[in-house]
């Protein structure tokens, strides 16, 4: 039998068959004699693919259910060449020019950020306020237990994974744990309960597949980029379930400050902001000043 390979194409998603018409006419009118029917299809097509992709990405910008797909049509819009390699990098007074090399040196900075902010600072560190507010609101025989979790839970959660997340370096994806959840559901309860039996994590569920982000500037130092840690997903699923029982003692211990939006269900940015502008409006109608200090950790 003979075979043909044939190459497909993705059309864009903004392309209509009278943009196609009218490409097919303007295509029409290519010799010199043609010159002003191939003006006035050529300023046709271009009027209706304009048109066509305004209308498009104006739907999906305002119809975008998060702000990862609202960045996609706006990287869509202005695309740019992020993922350039740098041909060399320079840290501590010296230049590496190897591809190895300088994703050691990358991870290398990554890893020490943090030592080198905190320094030797956290011997000076009084933490007695903080000590005498859980005191407060702890007695001292009430403690965080860790719950072991339930073969249903984890199928549960298995089956609500976000299949368009990336995997991990183990190279597992979450769209095949969601469809083998029934199957593997109870060995991963087997090992996660486990784990917390006998208080340890597993050292291969804390690496990570980590991307270096240029943030701006000269592109061969290491400060000029932020990393994204890909952790493996069956990790996510023993993060969760610590994450919500720690939430809840946090909660209902009241040990969670009033006024933090961060990482709290029924809170976000909105939260915040919202409280801050309700204070700042009262101080102005009383003819104060306002000032505000912002600080980023």
């Amino acid at each position: 039998m003979k075979t043909k390979r044939v190459k497909t194409f993705k059309q864009a998603e903004w392309f209509n068959e009278e943009i196609k018409n009218s490409i097919q006419y303007r295509n029409m009118y290519h010799s010199k004699k043609d010159w002003i029917n191939f003006k006035k299809w050529r300023n046709k097509t271009t009027s209706l693919i304009f048109n066509a992709k305004k209308e498009y990405y104006q739907n999906a910008i305002t119809s975008s259910k998060n702000s990862k797909e609202l960045w996609n049509h706006i990287k869509e819009l202005n695309p740019k060449e992020d993922n350039i390699f740098p041909p060399k990098m320079q840290y501590e007074n010296q230049t590496v020019y190897n591809n190895q090399d300088i994703v050691n040196t990358l991870n290398v900075h990554f890893s020490s950020v943090a030592e080198k902010l905190i320094g030797n600072n956290t011997s000076d560190m009084d933490f007695s306020m903080l000590q005498n507010f859980t005191s407060e609101k702890l007695k001292k025989t009430e403690n965080f237990h860790l719950k072991l979790i339930s073969i249903g839970e984890v199928c549960s959660q298995l089956k609500h994974l976000n299949i368009n997340k990336s995997a991990g370096l183990d190279g597992i994806g979450p769209k095949f744990l969601k469809l083998s959840a029934e199957i593997i559901s109870p060995s991963l309860t087997f090992l996660i309960n486990k784990s917390i039996t006998s208080n340890r994590f597993p050292q291969k569920l804390k690496l990570a597949r980590v991307t270096a982000i240029h943030k701006g500037g000269p592109r061969d130092i290491p400060s000029n980029y932020r990393p994204i840690s890909i952790l493996n997903t069956i990790s996510k699923i023993f993060e969760r379930h610590v994450c919500t029982q720690l939430y809840e003692f946090l909660n209902n211990k009241k040990l969670l400050h009033i006024a933090q939006s961060g990482f709290r269900q029924g809170h976000s940015c909105q939260t915040a902001l919202t409280k801050l502008i309700d204070e700042w409006l009262k101080y102005l109608d009383n003819g104060e000043i306002v000032g505000t200090v912002f600080l980023d950790f």
